[in-house]
């Protein structure tokens, strides 16, 4: 089996893929399958995490929340609305595009469109900073921000 480096081959030709055992997009309607399918696929996920935060603070009280937690969880529930806005936005361009060579950027555009993810997370920081919300020490690890001393 041939070892793929990083980066050969990157999206060069619609060979690409194939030469490596992998499909090829071949044609318009494979990549506009291929962007619905994955804003399908993250927006189900979205979902299913926006539902159990949701189930959390319906059982709040018998989970034994603090007014801390269940705050994380209703600003975790409008980061996740605002992803799934982020995944219909994509699947609205995949599907209204008209992708052609003369106009080579709409390609893309459907995938670019993940950016506006990263304007959700700001915003929904900004409200919880604003609010008075200190981040818990998972979303410390996981946005880079040092526990002891709450700097990024």
């Amino acid at each position: 089996m041939p070892v793929i480096r990083c980066g050969q081959h990157f999206l060069t030709s619609k060979q690409a893929f194939a030469e490596h055992g992998g499909p090829a997009i071949a044609s318009v309607a494979d990549l506009r399958a291929l962007y619905v399918t994955f804003s399908a696929g993250y927006g189900v996920t979205v979902i299913i995490f926006t539902s159990l935060y949701r189930h959390a603070l319906h059982c709040a009280s018998a989970l034994e929340l603090s007014a801390h937690e269940r705050l994380h969880a209703r600003l975790a529930i409008v980061r996740n609305l605002g992803f799934l806005t982020v995944a219909v936005t994509s699947l609205v361009l995949a599907l209204t595009l008209p992708m052609s060579n003369d106009h080579p950027l709409l390609y893309a555009l459907p995938g670019m469109a993940y950016v506006l993810t990263v304007i959700s997370k700001t915003a929904n920081r900004n409200t919880a900073m604003i609010r008075g919300v200190t981040p818990s020490p998972n979303q410390m690890i996981s946005s880079g921000t040092s526990a002891a001393s709450g700097i990024t």
